[in-house]
């Protein structure tokens, strides 16, 4: 299952993107961690959301900057939903955001 996520960026405007199961794999290159410490006690840093948010976002408009440029024109990062993602050849059991 994957988010789906609510970006409001500084300006007012609001896009809602769905993650994907890509996500993943460009979080733990990104971030040198597997996704299923995400998991852990500590929980989510607002870096880690706000990056799948990015992602998800960067899907729908590929002409959005860097990661760090587009932070600075982010108010909030929101999961609104988990969905589904049809995988049925990927063995994979690792949780997924």
């Amino acid at each position: 299952m994957f988010a789906k996520y609510r970006i409001t960026h500084q300006d007012g405007n609001i896009v809602e993107a769905p993650g994907r199961k890509v996500d993943a794999v460009k979080f733990e290159r990104q971030f040198k961690m597997p996704v299923s410490n995400l998991f852990s006690e500590g929980g989510i840093y607002t870096e880690h959301l706000w990056y799948f948010g990015w992602c998800a976002e960067k899907r729908i408009n590929a002409d959005l900057p860097d990661f760090d440029e587009w932070m600075e024109t982010v108010d909030g990062v929101d999961i609104l939903s988990e969905e589904e993602e049809e995988t049925p050849t990927d063995p994979s059991s690792s949780p997924s955001l």
